[in-house]
C-alpha cells in the first residue's frame, strides 16, 4: 500500500472516531474541503459509501465498519513494521576502547559479543594501558571510551559507573608462607620487597592503606602492565600489588590474596566531555546499560 493511501486511512479513522468532518480536519491540521475530497476519492476507489452524512454528525455504514476494522489493522501493522525497520538499522564502523587489565573487561567482552551478533559491521579495538595511557587515548581522540578503576581525575571526563568492583591485593609465589594466609594485612607487608604500579595515584592509594601500621614501603620495582609485575613475582623478585584478575594468574606458581582491611574500587567508563557520539558509540553505551540492568535484575 502506498504511503498516501495509509495517510488517507488515518484520515478515515479520524473522521470515524470524531464523527465529524470539521473536528477531524481540525485535529489533522488540514482544511475540511481537503479532508472531504480525500474521503470521497477513497469511496470512489472502492465503489462504496463509507459514511451516512447529515447536518449534525456522520455515522459509519456497513462498508465503513468493515473498512474501519481493516484500516486499524493496516495502520497498526505499518506502524510496527516502520519501528522494526528503524530499530534494525545496520551500523558499521570502528569503536576504540582504552582499558586496563582488570576484571571489568569481562563486562565489556559481553557487550562486544552481543554487539557482534546484532551489528556484525561494527569492529572493536581494545588498547591496554594504565590510567595515564587511557586518559591520553581519550584526550587525543584515538579512543571513544576508556575504562578506569576508581574515581581518579574524572573532572576532565564524562563518565558512567559500571557494575564491577575491583579488589586490590598481592600476587604471591605459591611456595611462599604468605600464600596460606586468607588475606594480607598491613603488618604482613612490613619490610617485604614490593612491586608496585608506577602510577602515582595507585602508589598513594596503597601507601594510605599500608600506613595503618606506620611503616614505610620497601619498593623494589614498579610496573606499567601487571603481567610484567607477575614475571618479577615468578622469579622471586618481590610481591606484586595489583587488582584481582583471574586471567592474569595463568601460572600455577602464583596466587592472589586480597588486602584486609579491604581496598575496593568501582570501575567507570569514561569519554571526552562534550563529545558528539556516533550512532555506533550510542549503540555501545545502550548495550552496556542494558547488560548491566539484566545482570542486576537476574543476580
Amino acid at each position: 500500500m502506498k504511503m498516501m493511501e495509509v495517510r488517507v486511512l488515518n484520515y478515515f479513522l479520524t473522521v470515524a472516531r470524531r464523527k465529524s468532518f470539521s473536528k477531524a480536519a481540525e485535529e489533522l491540521h488540514i482544511t475540511q474541503p481537503t479532508l472531504s475530497r480525500q474521503i470521497r476519492e477513497l469511496e470512489e476507489e472502492y465503489h462504496v459509501t463509507l459514511f451516512k452524512r447529515d447536518t449534525r454528525h456522520v455515522e459509519l455504514t456497513e462498508d465503513g465498519l468493515l473498512l474501519k476494522k481493516r484500516a486499524e489493522e493496516i495502520v497498526r501493522l505499518v506502524s510496527v513494521t516502520s519501528k522494526e525497520l528503524s530499530d534494525s538499522e545496520v551500523l558499521s564502523g570502528d569503536i576504540h576502547i582504552a582499558c586496563p587489565e582488570s576484571n571489568s573487561m569481562n563486562l565489556i567482552a559481553k557487550v562486544i559479543h552481543r554487539a557482534t551478533q546484532e551489528q556484525p559491521y561494527i569492529h572493536f579495538h581494545l588498547h591496554s594501558g594504565n590510567f595515564e595511557y587511557v586518559s591520553d587515548m581519550i584526550n587525543s581522540g584515538k579512543a571513544e571510551f576508556g575504562i578506569v578503576v576508581g574515581q581518579i581525575h574524572l573532572e576532565d571526563f564524562d563518565f558512567m559507573p559500571l557494575s564491577v568492583y575491583e579488589h586490590w591485593g598481592i600476587y604471591i609465589p605459591k611456595d611462599d608462607p604468605l600464600s596460606s594466609n586468607e588475606h594480607i594485612t598491613p603488618d604482613d607487608v612490613k619490610g617485604l620487597p614490593l612491586i608496585i604500579s608506577n602510577q602515582d595515584m595507585i602508589s598513594s592509594k596503597f601507601h594510605g592503606w599500608s600506613f595503618l601500621n606506620n611503616e614505610p614501603l620497601n619498593r623494589v620495582a614498579t610496573y606499567n602492565l601487571i603481567n610484567n609485575g607477575l614475571l618479577l613475582v615468578k622469579n622471586h623478585v618481590g610481591y606484586c600489588i595489583g587488582l584481582e584478575n583471574i586471567s592474569c594468574v595463568q601460572d600455577d606458581s602464583i596466587c592472589f590474596k586480597r588486602l584486609y582491611p579491604p581496598l575496593i574500587d568501582q570501575t567507570m567508563v569514561i569519554w571526552k566531555k562534550y563529545h558528539s557520539f556516533s550512532k555506533e558509540s550510542r549503540y555501545f553505551l545502550t548495550l552496556l546499560k542494558d547488560i548491566m540492568y539484566r545482570e542486576k535484575k537476574y543476580d
